[in-house]
Formats: structure tokens, C-alpha cells, sequence
């Protein structure tokens, strides 16, 4: 598969690992045909840097695949429980805001599963009433 990643002019060495594009890289550089001009980035101050498109390995977009997805899944879960665990919250109890908070740990421990990012055992979210 077909991934982009910032390199080195010079030399080629990668800046950071291959990733697709954003999909709104076009609204954000602000102009039509930008994937003419980010081979070269010197018009935007990066100078001796560009972005390429790079053959990865399937083995290779699978997991960074699934850590991005995985990753997300716990950004989101993390962000909607907030709330629960925000002092300020008086609709629940010290006991509910106690399971929140253990939820909350055991979501920001998912990386540390040993089959991270492709077998994951995911915390029982607590009841909501």
C-alpha cells in the first residue's frame, strides 16, 4: 500500500513514519493541486524537506492501522468520560465517580496489554443512569 511520509531531500531519510494524507490537506495549504508542491516544502520555510509516497509492507500498515484505530478509540472514550470524573459534576455519587476514575486508568493502561494493538481487552464501561 501507497502511504506519504516527510523525508530529507538530500538524503532521503524519513522525518517521521509513512501515513496517508490528511483528507483535508487541500483546505489547509488553501490551493488546488497541492500534491504538486509538497515534494518540495522550501515555499513554506521547511527547507531540504518534502513529502513522498512510500511502498509500505501490508504487515506494517496492519498494525500501525490498528494502533491508530485503537489509539482513537481510546481518545474518545477518555474525552466522554470526563465528565464523570469532573469535581463539579453533582449529579453522581463519590461511589459512581470512583468507577469512572478506575475506568479512566484502565482505559490509559490499553497500551501497556501485551497483544497492543491487535488483541485488546477493554475495560466494562460503567452503568450510566
Amino acid at each position: 500500500m501507497k502511504l506519504w511520509q516527510l523525508k530529507k531531500i538530500s538524503t532521503g531519510e524519513g522525518l517521521n513514519d509513512p501515513q496517508p494524507l490528511p483528507e483535508n490537506w487541500n483546505g489547509i495549504f488553501g490551493m488546488s493541486g497541492f500534491l504538486d508542491k509538497i515534494g518540495d516544502l522550501s515555499w513554506r520555510g521547511l527547507e531540504d524537506q518534502g513529502w513522498f509516497e512510500v511502498e509500505v509492507p501490508d504487515t506494517e500498515i496492519s498494525t500501525a492501522a490498528a494502533k491508530k484505530v485503537v489509539d482513537g478509540q481510546i481518545e474518545h472514550f477518555l474525552k466522554e468520560s470526563l465528565q464523570y470524573v469532573a469535581i463539579d459534576n453533582i449529579k453522581i455519587t463519590k461511589g459512581e465517580r470512583a468507577e469512572w476514575m478506575e475506568y479512566r486508568q484502565l482505559l490509559s493502561k490499553i497500551k501497556e496489554q501485551p497483544k497492543y494493538p491487535n488483541v485488546i481487552y477493554w475495560p466494562k464501561r460503567p452503568d450510566i443512569e
